[in-house]
């Protein structure tokens, strides 16, 4: 409760001050470091139409190797892509790539998903292109992706392929185990929504209860409440384009003048103040219920 109301207070100082909300596993210069420690790598021959085989065109695709831990024979670890870019990070500093990989001394690759990133099939996103922005799609590049890193790695030829992911990617994991049994040995799937529910009031009222929960398990129903409605009129101020709105947005949060200018600013402004708040939400909600 207590992380929840100093998250949402942190919000109300001055966007100006400097605060990136981002999230970033490593400062700048370690980033650099990692960049050049586990620079980008290209797969060039993607196919881009794995369901018509009269379609020949192909795209490049992105993907990120670690190497300390791998032992001759050690399996590979194949991270999908999620719906974002991938980077140095994909294969550093998790558990997955320190722990788990060096128990079994294995290579880790992370995998960029089409349409993500730096793996774009095309220089625009219209909608005539983005027909090929699926999951299915996406399942046949990592197939195509493995079976062309294991042929051109001679150290991998013996190894098994694990692949693992987080949330979409995880969901993205379970249906490689599906579809590719023959290729992989085992998938890892956390968190993954494999059967989707379009509305689902389930995890709103657990973060509902967990805001309000003290460390001694009392809840106290006005502060979701008050957070609540402190969002309802930021949104309400974001989404209202008048002069009067944009002004008081100005006002109350020290916005750095010039940076809502348009619908496209405002929306990016709202989702910055939702997300910070939702960083802190989820892990109170998972204390709450082991309460």
């Amino acid at each position: 409760m207590a992380s929840a109301q100093r998250a949402f207070g942190v919000l109300l100082v001055g966007m100006c001050s400097g605060l990136e909300w981002q999230h970033e596993a490593f400062p700048a210069s370690a980033n650099e470091t990692l960049a050049q420690k586990y620079p980008e790598h290209w797969y060039d021959g993607q196919t881009l139409d794995h369901f018509n085989p009269e379609d020949k065109r192909t795209f490049r695709q992105r993907y990120f190797v670690r190497t300390d831990h791998f032992r001759p024979g050690g399996p590979i670890i194949m991270r999908l892509g999620q719906e974002g870019a991938w980077d140095s990070n994909a294969v550093a500093n998790l558990y997955i790539n320190e722990e788990l990989a060096s128990a079994l001394g294995a290579v880790c690759v992370a995998v960029e998903h089409r349409f993500y990133g730096k793996s774009q099939p095309f220089n625009d996103t219209s909608t005539k292109n983005l027909r090929y922005l699926a999951s299915r799609q996406a399942l046949h590049d990592y197939a195509q992706f493995q079976q062309w890193f294991k042929a051109s790695n001679p150290a991998y030829a013996q190894s098994n392929v694990f692949c693992t992911g987080g949330s979409y990617s995880g969901a993205q994991a379970a249906w490689y185990r599906l579809e590719f049994p023959h290729l992989t040995s085992g998938c890892w799937s956390l968190s993954g929504p494999v059967v989707a529910t379009y509305k689902w009031p389930g995890l709103g009222q657990k973060s509902w209860t967990a805001i309000g929960t003290d460390q001694q398990g009392r809840f106290d129903e006005t502060i979701p409440e008050k957070l609540y409605s402190g969002y309802a009129q930021v949104a309400a101020l974001a989404k209202d384009s008048t002069k009067e709105s944009y002004q008081r947005l100005l006002k109350t949060f020290n916005v750095c003048p010039g940076t809502l200018v348009s619908d496209a600013d405002r929306a990016n402004f709202e989702t910055t103040i939702s997300t910070a708040l939702a960083k802190v939400a989820p892990s109170q909600g998972s204390a709450a219920s082991m309460t």
